[in-house]
């Protein structure tokens, strides 16, 4: 697309272009400004420069080349039946005080999202733009049109007890075998085409996707479980935990895949998670799945409580298949599509 150029209030001409190789430095100090911190370079580089689906950047750049806007996707690939659409997540959505306006009149924080949808989003390009975003925010893009609401974020909780980290399944557990990896084997490929039978919208889950999400992650760890069958050699299952999160002692459930009628596998690799939690030190369980999935009523079935959330999905669809009234109630997705890292 060709560079588009604006006016700011403060009469100063801005340039909207997506990234260059060299702009991590503006990028960066427009990070200190807008969060008081510092951006770490691995952290950045995994995020976008290492993402297997590709990079997508929009900044607002002065006259001078100073950066001092942002709004940034990160892409990744979704099955629907047998067709692949991109799906955009945003995230480090900034703007330098200086050029914000308010909710009334957003300005340039809105005219970045419209300039990301230009380059970025479309029929042959990314399908759909989504995000999670905090209140405010939310308020923001929904009042200026660039998105809608989906849903409210309907979060599963469930209380870690010294039980709990005692193993358990010992009915079942002799079936399957349950390990904690450092990274996820080929052999998921196969797990991801027989579970995406059963989801009607997901990102695709394959190995490449796992490693990048989870293992290669530079500022945590997760523990990665993968469940075998003994009798096939099969994997069957995986799960994804972070243990701990924001100084809190709880376990979160960041992904799951276990094809729907294998529920001895499921009783048997959600009681390993617990018991991992619990060995932990943690003391509650928590998972992101949305109401009409069956993982849903599975967790609820298991003593889980569904509690609302502060947050609400919005969306963006770019292609007719993926209208919000289809994707609000077939779209399976975990804390794990979302930008908790």
């Amino acid at each position: 697309m060709a560079e588009g150029v604006a006016t700011s209030r403060r009469a100063e001409a801005l340039t909207f272009r997506p990234y260059r190789p060299g702009d991590e430095e503006g990028i960066f100090a427009l990070f200190r400004r807008a969060y008081g911190k510092e951006r770490a370079l691995a952290d950045w580089e995994w995020k976008f420069r290492r993402n297997p689906a590709g990079q997508q950047i929009m900044l607002a750049v002065t006259e001078a080349g100073e950066v001092v806007g942002q709004y940034a996707g990160v892409p990744a690939w979704a099955a629907k039946g047998g067709r692949r659409f991109l799906l955009s997540q945003a995230v480090e959505s900034m703007v330098d005080d200086r050029f914000r306006r308010g909710l009334k009149n957003p300005g340039l924080q809105v005219r970045l999202v419209r300039r990301f949808y230009e380059e970025y989003m479309g029929p042959e390009a990314g399908a759909m733009a989504y995000g999670f975003p905090i209140p405010v925010y939310c308020r923001l893009l929904v009042r200026t049109g660039v998105c809608t609401v989906l849903h409210r974020v309907v979060q599963l909780e469930r209380a870690l007890t010294a039980r709990d980290g005692v193993s358990g399944g010992r009915l079942t557990s002799w079936r399957y075998r349950i390990e904690q990896v450092s990274r996820f084997p080929h052999a998921v490929d196969d797990l991801w085409r027989r579970c995406q039978r059963e989801l009607p919208l997901a990102i695709i889950r394959d190995a490449r996707y796992l490693n990048w999400r989870y293992a290669d992650c530079p500022e945590m760890e997760y523990a990665k479980l993968v469940a075998s069958d003994r009798w096939t050699g099969r994997v069957s299952g995986i799960a994804v935990l972070r243990l701990g999160f924001g100084g809190r002692p709880v376990a979160l459930l960041m992904d799951w895949l276990v094809p729907g009628r294998h529920r001895r596998l499921a009783d048997t690799l959600l009681q390993h998670c617990h018991a991992l939690g619990a060995a932990f030190g943690q003391s509650r369980m928590e998972a992101w799945f949305p109401e009409y999935a069956p993982q849903f009523q599975f967790l609820k079935a298991r003593g889980y409580r569904p509690v609302p959330t502060q947050y609400e999905i919005v969306v963006e669809p770019f292609h007719t298949e993926l209208s919000r009234e289809w994707v609000n109630g077939h779209w399976y997705y975990t804390m794990g599509d979302s930008d908790i890292y």
